[in-house]
C-alpha cells in the first residue's frame, strides 16, 4: 500500500508480526540524515535472517523487549531489551530469535548523510550500545528538534511547503 511518501507494509506470520515504511526515493536526500526504510518486528523463534553479503545499507536494531541474536565479525551478541545493535554495511550477518525466545525489535535504515556519520562509528570500532538508565531521551530529542524547528532552513521550508498545490 502506498501511503503519502511512504511504501508500508504489514504482515503477521507463523514466525510473529511484522510492520515497515519505505520511503520513496524521492524523498531519500544524500544531503540529509534520512531513513530508507524503517520497521517493527515481534516474533517468535522462527524468525531468522541471514545475509552472508551483507546489506547495501547499515542497519540498527533497537530491542524492546524479549532477546534476539546477532552474528557478526565471527562473534554472537545477545540483543537484549535496551540494547542497540549496530549492523555495518557489506558486512556478512544474520540475526534472529533465540529458540523459546520472543523478540521485540525496531529497526532503521539510515541513508543520505547518515551513512557518512555511521561510517564513522564503524572506524571507532562501535558495535553495540546501551541505553543509558535516567538518561533523558525524550527531553534531549524534544529539545534538538526545536533547535531545528527554529532554525532558518527549516522556517524557510514550512514556509515553501505552503506553497505547494496540494495545500493551497
Amino acid at each position: 500500500m502506498i501511503f503519502g511518501d511512504c511504501d508500508m507494509y504489514s504482515t503477521n506470520g507463523a514466525f510473529g508480526q511484522v510492520r515497515l515504511a519505505r520511503l520513496l526515493k524521492h524523498i531519500q536526500n544524500p544531503a540529509l540524515f534520512t531513513l530508507s526504510s524503517i520497521g517493527w518486528h515481534c516474533c517468535n523463534d522462527q524468525y531468522h535472517i541471514s545475509r552472508p553479503a551483507g546489506a547495501r545499507e547499515h542497519l540498527l536494531l533497537f530491542t524492546v523487549r524479549g532477546e534476539g541474536y546477532l552474528h557478526l565479525k565471527k562473534r554472537e551478541y545477545r540483543l537484549q531489551a535496551g540494547s542497540i545493535a549496530f549492523v555495518p554495511r557489506n558486512e556478512p550477518n544474520s540475526y534472529g530469535t533465540p529458540n523459546g525466545e520472543t523478540w521485540e525489535f525496531y529497526w532503521i535504515h539510515p541513508c543520505g548523510a547518515a551513512l557518512l556519520f555511521l561510517d564513522k562509528v564503524v572506524e571507532q570500532g562501535g558495535l553495540m550500545m546501551p541505553f543509558l538508565p535516567g538518561y533523558a531521551y525524550r527531553q534531549k530529542l524534544e529539545e534538538e528538534l526545536r533547535e531545528m524547528r527554529e532554525t532558518e532552513m527549516w522556517q524557510a521550508g514550512a514556509v515553501v511547503r505552503k506553497l505547494r498545490p496540494e495545500n493551497n
